[in-house]
């Protein structure tokens, strides 16, 4: 939290006010074509003054099979390495 405040004002001003409301998680299993089974947790943030608007997070637990297939489909979006060559 200490590195959001210090790189955004805007969050630091939002921190402040706390304008974050209840959140309403729940658990979700997705089958990729690719990878198979993924289970993820999802966290769902009220932004309060907002009409409506939510904040929500999806994330595997941490040490599982669900974050490395994450990780793995992340690697294809992966930029491509400049060549020195290239520059």
């Amino acid at each position: 939290m200490l590195e959001l405040t210090a790189a955004s004002a805007g969050f630091k001003a939002m921190w402040a006010r706390h304008d974050i409301g209840p959140r309403a998680g729940a658990a979700l299993t997705l089958n990729h074509p690719q990878v198979g089974t993924i289970k993820l947790d999802r966290e769902k943030l009220a932004i309060n003054g907002t009409d409506g608007i939510m904040l929500v997070i999806y994330h595997p637990q941490p040490d599982t099979d669900s974050g490395e297939k994450l990780a793995f489909l992340a690697s294809f979006n992966a930029p491509a390495a400049v060549s020195p060559r290239n520059q």
